[in-house]
């Protein structure tokens, strides 16, 4: 119960943080534009952050645990055995770098969609200090997880 309730609690958190930083930039930046049309907007840009996190915190996990899948795959009513990939110590500079490009391009389309949704240079770039900070917290919780160490599943 208590990775589901961890997990719940951070989506939560996350959801929050969001939509406050759409309501700061509706005020920061003074426009007509709802905050809820805002959020929408912008919503595109974290796809960028959550794929670049996903891929850092899943692609070492799934590679490593690959022959396991493999073999409960080929005889699924035999007992789990523990199998596991060596991966080269390099591969989790990969997760990193996924982080990061992704943080970068959030960033871009978070530009693109201020310069497209509102009127003014100076609105546009007002618009995006909350929204930066939002993305930086992401970015830096990402970071944050991906940088624990690596626990075994419990049934391995």
């Amino acid at each position: 119960m208590l990775y589901p309730a961890t997990l719940l609690v951070g989506f939560l958190t996350f959801h929050r943080l969001y939509w406050w930083a759409a309501r700061e930039a509706r005020d920061v930046a003074p426009t007509y534009t709802d905050a809820a049309v805002l959020a929408r907007r912008f919503a595109p840009s974290l796809l960028a952050i959550a794929a670049g996190y996903h891929l850092a915190h899943y692609l070492v996990y799934a590679l490593a645990l690959s022959p396991s899948l493999f073999g409960a795959l080929l005889a699924p009513l035999d007992p789990p055995v523990a199998r596991t990939l060596v991966l080269p110590g390099w591969l989790s500079g990969v997760g990193v770098a996924a982080v990061l490009l992704g943080h970068l391009l959030a960033i871009w389309v978070a530009h693109a969609t201020a310069y497209d949704e509102l009127p003014g240079r100076l609105q546009a770039v007002r618009s995006q200090y909350t929204l930066t900070l939002a993305m930086v917290f992401y970015t830096m919780t990402s970071l944050w997880i991906i940088g624990q160490p690596a626990g075994e599943p419990p049934f391995l």
